[in-house]
């Protein structure tokens, strides 16, 4: 059991449009989970600076946050609104003496919704109907579904199982990876990383959702794309440097696939010479598969019940493990 950490003043440090725009809501949410904590905002180095003593931090990964934590030794703790930490943990912060904590649990309804709307747009032919509207055209064309179609699931933590929970209610057939494989409720068979191409080959949907981390990295490479199942919808709701980009696109242009639904990608925003905008069998959305109205509120919830965990044992209840890097 670690020390009890009493949390008496919490920084929001953010430049990001979704934290600043909705400061007093985040206020309000806080007072409800936290009564009696004081709030301060900065939206850059210089306002976090003028904040004399917080004890930690509720925001995201900008950069001048080593700095802010390294001229503020009363921070003893940064929670994340997002459940990736690795940006986070690329910078150069004492980890030593700071604990971090992310917002698991957060995208158990957005992304598996997300995951199962992109595999019905391509199986549904919606992007084909969509291109007839634009030209007028009415022609007929037998759409596919779901129903006994087999849902790859690369990488079954919190997102992943939800998702495959979804995915029953379809009547799909679920197979996944995870890091330690094991029993997981509404899928089929499980196996571990090293089964990433034996997922992809037997699946008419895959779903990458997995960290980025020193493992990951690239585990979705050319021969796992190019094992995988021919006329298979390809979804990426994880991190875009899991994937090999290039081989992607490569299996896209030959029409290997039937389509790709892709959230994230290597570089963000996705660069204007990137051949992927131009793709018809390509839908290309902007790294917001987890965003809904009700995040905010769902990651301060979180941040509050790991507050009372410091404050009851000096735990954490959604710790990012460095050694692991999520």
């Amino acid at each position: 059991m670690s020390e009890p950490i009493i949390v008496e003043r919490v920084l929001i440090a953010s430049e990001h449009s979704e934290i600043v725009d909705r400061i007093d809501e985040l206020r309000a949410w806080m007072a409800e989970q936290v009564p009696g904590v004081q709030v301060d905002v900065a939206r850059s180095l210089a306002e976090a600076l003028s904040v004399p003593s917080p004890d930690a931090i509720f925001g995201n990964a900008q950069p001048w946050i080593a700095d802010l934590v390294r001229a503020r030794p009363s921070i003893r703790w940064i929670h994340l609104i997002s459940a990736g930490a690795d940006r986070l943990l690329e910078l150069d912060l004492p980890f030593d003496r700071l604990r971090v904590s992310k917002s698991s649990g957060v995208h158990a309804a957005s992304i598996p919704e997300f995951v199962i709307g992109a595999a019905l747009y391509f199986t549904k032919g919606f992007d084909r109907f969509a291109a007839q509207q634009r030209r007028g055209e009415w022609q007929r064309a037998e759409m596919g579904g779901l129903e006994g179609a087999t849902l790859g699931i690369v990488g079954l933590g919190t997102i992943g199982t939800a998702l495959a929970r979804k995915a029953k209610a379809f009547d799909m057939r679920v197979i996944g990876s995870k890091r330690h494989p094991c029993a997981v409720d509404g899928v089929d068979r499980v196996v571990g990383p090293d089964g990433t191409r034996e997922v992809m080959a037997a699946a008419d949907v895959v779903a990458v959702i997995l960290p980025l981390t020193p493992s990951t990295r690239g585990l979705v490479d050319r021969r796992a794309i190019e094992a995988t199942k021919p006329g298979a919808v390809f979804v990426n709701v994880g991190r875009g440097q899991v994937v090999d980009e290039a081989a992607l696109t490569e299996a896209l242009r030959a029409g290997r696939l039937r389509g790709a639904v892709l959230d994230v990608f290597d570089e963000e925003p996705l660069p204007a010479s990137s051949p992927l905008w131009a793709m018809e069998n390509v839908l290309i959305t902007p790294h917001v598969s987890g965003s809904t109205p009700t995040y905010m509120r769902k990651a301060v919830e979180v941040f509050g019940t790991n507050v009372r965990a410091l404050a009851e044992d000096g735990s954490l209840r959604t710790p990012v493990q460095h050694e692991l890097g999520y």
